[in-house]
């Protein structure tokens, strides 16, 4: 569900009512059923709309990964393929640009695939990885 997708705390807690509320039910405790029962409206309210809130959270730090990212790995490739081209780049940093590239397209299929969390994480590694590489590189990017 959307809700254990970006809120996973709150939807354990507002299922854990819920197992209260059918437990109470089921041994005869039916005043016990009913107050537990009373506090889910609230708590699937409030649940949808941290839900919500989160992705809204993610889809703008996606937004601003994919809009600042691309130009920054343009210009690491470059550097990378003049560098390998005088066989004078590190294997190290090949290794490292490699896989921020990897990891680049895994976050923009995961983007495409509606997982937005790991679409930021991966994101958010790739931006790491090539800032590191840029500084290894002696480029500069901003």
């Amino acid at each position: 569900s959307m809700a254990e997708k970006y809120v996973p705390d709150q939807t354990a807690a507002v299922e854990s009512s819920i197992n209260a509320a059918q437990t109470a039910y089921n041994n005869g405790d039916y005043s016990g059923a009913l107050t537990a029962a009373k506090a889910l409206p609230g708590q699937i309210t409030d649940l949808a709309t941290a839900a919500k809130a989160k992705k809204d959270e993610l889809t703008k730090q996606w937004d601003d990964l994919s809009s600042s990212l691309p130009p920054i790995l343009s210009k690491v490739s470059a550097k990378v393929s003049q560098l390998a081209s005088a066989h004078k780049l590190p294997t190290a940093d090949k290794d490292n640009y490699d896989s921020a590239k990897t990891l680049w397209d895994s976050a923009t299929s995961a983007f495409s695939s509606g997982d937005i969390p790991t679409a930021v994480k991966d994101g958010s590694s790739v931006k790491e990885k090539l800032l590191a590489l840029a500084q290894a590189l002696h480029i500069k990017v901003s």
